[in-house]
């Protein structure tokens, strides 16, 4: 194939992978706001990674593939599972229960700025360009003139809204650290295998949380729940 040929289908690919980032990564926060209609956060949290994560092991047991980390990888995927699914996006998942799905989702906005601030502090990180920083001050400013009216009304309202953007925000810099951890780890297993790893650990820490807290009540098995949890 003609180096001009191969270009082409490259950007095909890398549009139509930005697409489907877009599409169903987006349309997450929406099956969450229905799933919360039937169960609670950690309900729904800790099943969707558990099942996922599941699946996910079984078809890379099914195909084959190098599935079984070391020590160190298991210690190192528990912990970009627990950061990321444990941490990071259940906090959007509680956080809906009290935000708008947009809300939620231009508040998770924030993550390039915290791993533009991680990798500052980090002794071989990776600086930004000042060109960088002006597109990132940019888009938080924008983020926060959309986000003030809703925590404006909520100092007179409903504080709780409060917490939750603190919540979601501090899930956020934990996605982040997992991003960056995961990205200057090596694991030696298949990519598949080590994202099933990290769902089941993730599905594992809520078990945990559901089970101290107590956050179990409530629950509505219906065909609305089954959807939310199968999309998710």
């Amino acid at each position: 194939m003609p180096p001009s040929a191969q270009n082409s289908s490259n950007n095909t690919r890398i549009l139509i992978s930005f697409l489907c980032v877009y599409f169903f990564w987006g349309s997450t926060y929406l099956a969450m706001r229905y799933g919360l209609d039937e169960l609670p956060p950690f309900v729904i949290a800790s099943s969707r990674f558990l099942i996922s994560g599941s699946i996910l092991l079984a078809f890379c047991a099914i195909r084959r593939m190098r599935m079984l980390p070391t020590r160190r990888e298991f210690g190192v995927l528990a912990i970009i599972g627990i950061l990321m699914l444990g941490c990071g996006n259940t906090a959007v998942l509680w956080s809906e229960v009290y935000l708008s799905t947009g809300l939620a989702a231009l508040l998770v906005a924030g993550i390039p700025l915290f791993a533009a601030l991680i990798e500052m502090f980090l002794p071989d990180g990776e600086g930004l360009p000042s060109r960088g920083w002006i597109g990132i001050i940019i888009g938080f400013t924008g983020m926060a003139f959309l986000v003030w009216p809703s925590l404006r009304s909520s100092f007179h309202g409903d504080s709780r809204q409060i917490v939750a953007t603190v919540v979601i925000l501090s899930g956020a810099f934990c996605w982040t650290a997992g991003s960056v951890i995961s990205r200057r780890s090596t694991i030696g297993i298949s990519g598949f295998a080590a994202a099933g790893w990290q769902m089941l650990f993730g599905g594992i820490f809520n078990t945990g949380i559901l089970l101290v807290s107590g956050n179990f009540q409530g629950s509505h098995w219906n065909v609305k729940a089954w959807s939310a949890i199968f999309y998710l």
